[in-house]
């Protein structure tokens, strides 16, 4: 099986995105990307400029703009144009919500000072870090329901991350869940409700959640690793799409309901799952929200 950490799993998505040599818009044939002083009235759109694919186009209308992409992570809805003639551009990276929609766009951009980009875009709405030739920092803007994070190391930046606010993602989904009062915010995946029955996503809640999820090849079968009251060390349990049973150590314990694939993504049901690991919950009718207790 291959394991992924909570974190390690964010950061490796980052140091992948890095990777990607996507430096776009520019005059079409060129395959770069260069930020000007329009960027930011075309984000307030869900846009780039100079880019025909944009945020909430569906994954069936990007193929017709550029064809089927070099390589397709179905499971993570992760899809990567490599020396794209169609687009004009040398490499893209593009992320598909589990709905089917164009969630973000990863482009690389020519490497430019942090001066540099706040001259055209002016003051970032945040930034996440702070900015020494050790660290890693993002600047953050924000544009009505849409949002750019550049990134780099040091007092540069080299790519930039076009998506929804997780805000305005959220505000949408049907049902929220807090950890300890803190409002989980899934940029992907988020909970749903069938026959009136809570599912969650694996992985989004348990990297949200602090554990670790193994899968098996097929990812049909995800081994979760969380702790629990009393073993900080933590629970390993396998969930399987379509077995009522859960595999503990060399046990198969009875569920209600069987995890399922929604949207390429597994889901399994929360009560089963929250009654496996010992977590404390309860459901908010008002705000139609789990809250749980850690």
């Amino acid at each position: 099986m291959l394991r992924i950490k909570g974190l390690a799993s964010s950061l490796l998505f980052v140091l992948m995105s890095v990777m990607f040599v996507f430096t776009g818009y520019a005059a079409p044939g060129d395959g770069v990307y260069s930020v000007d002083k329009e960027f930011l009235s075309y984000l307030k759109q869900g846009k780039i400029k100079g880019l025909p694919v944009y945020l909430g186009m569906t994954r069936s209308d990007v193929i017709k703009q550029w064809g089927e992409p070099t390589e397709y992570a179905k499971r993570y809805g992760n899809a990567n144009y490599n020396g794209c003639s169609r687009c004009k551009l040398d490499e893209i990276q593009l992320h598909f919500h589990s709905s089917g929609s164009l969630q973000s766009i990863l482009l690389r951009m020519p490497k430019i000072s942090s001066q540099q980009l706040i001259a055209l875009l002016g003051k970032p709405d945040a930034i996440d870090g702070n900015g020494d030739s050790r660290s890693i920092t993002t600047y953050i803007y924000e544009a009505g329901a849409y949002r750019a994070e550049f990134f780099g190391g040091g007092n540069d930046v080299e790519t930039v991350t076009v998506s929804y606010s997780k805000q305005a993602l959220n505000s949408k989904y049907p049902v929220k869940m807090f950890i300890n009062a803190e409002q989980v915010l899934f940029a992907d995946a988020p909970p749903i409700l069938r026959n009136n029955r809570l599912y969650i996503a694996v992985p989004e809640f348990i990297h949200e959640y602090g554990g670790e999820v193994s899968w098996s090849e097929d990812f049909n079968s995800a081994d979760i690793l969380l702790a629990v009251p009393g073993n900080p060390a933590g629970k390993n349990a396998e969930f399987s799409v379509g077995r009522k049973s859960v595999k503990i150590g060399e046990q198969q314990v009875a569920i209600t309901l069987a995890p399922l694939i929604v949207q390429d993504r597994l889901y399994v049901p929360f009560a089963d799952f929250a009654k496996i690991f010992e977590m404390k919950y309860r459901w908010d009718p008002k705000q139609k929200a789990v809250l749980i207790t850690k």
